[in-house]
């Protein structure tokens, strides 16, 4: 049997966090450039590990001090609402495209910028599971196939998730009228 992770993800979780992710990635594409700069920009000056969390609860901050009829490059309207939901996603994102946020020791033991746990952002970024939270191959092999292993709970044969599913009827819910504790899987910030 497979190791089994910190917690149990529910396949109807899995589906609802990852298109509400990649339509609000898809909306708000700078918020990933300013997450990514900063993260860097935290790297460069010496941080080996740092908490996603606290970067999204700074631009939150800044949208909420920033006077709204000044131009700010950094700090865009679009930001005020960024959902618990999707820190994780980013989290991931981030340390799997961006090679320094991810590194081997001598050993060959992997580690990342960002501390994670399992999530359902792991189905939209497997390998990341697999360098940083132990999660094997062959669970990862099921994970990009749509199908909840048994290390998160689920049979390891049925079909729960899809990848290129859009399961929601209007492009501007993620954004309008949606509250963070909306969101399932929220206060379990990374």
């Amino acid at each position: 049997m497979a190791k089994k992770l910190k917690r149990n993800l529910n396949a109807d979780m899995i589906q609802v966090t990852s298109n509400r992710f990649w339509r609000f990635h898809a909306k708000c594409p700078h918020v990933y450039n300013i997450v990514r700069s900063r993260a860097l920009r935290l790297q460069e000056k010496g941080q080996k590990n740092y908490s996603i969390g606290a970067i999204i609860s700074v631009l939150r901050y800044e949208y909420d001090i920033a006077d709204h009829d000044d131009e700010n490059d950094d700090v865009d309207d679009d930001t005020v609402r960024i959902p618990s939901g999707v820190i994780p996603y980013y989290a991931r994102m981030l340390m799997d495209s961006e090679p320094s946020l991810m590194w081997q020791d001598q050993n060959g033991k992997w580690y990342g910028f960002f501390d994670i746990a399992s999530a359902a952002a792991d189905f939209d970024f497997p390998r990341i599971a697999v360098r940083l939270l132990g999660l094997s191959e062959e669970d990862a092999d099921l994970m990009r196939q749509g199908i909840l292993p048994e290390s998160y709970g689920g049979d390891g044969k049925t079909q729960v998730y899809d990848h290129d599913a859009d399961i929601w009827e209007s492009d501007d819910e993620v954004i309008k009228g949606q509250h963070i504790e909306d969101w399932p899987g929220d206060g379990e910030e990374e």
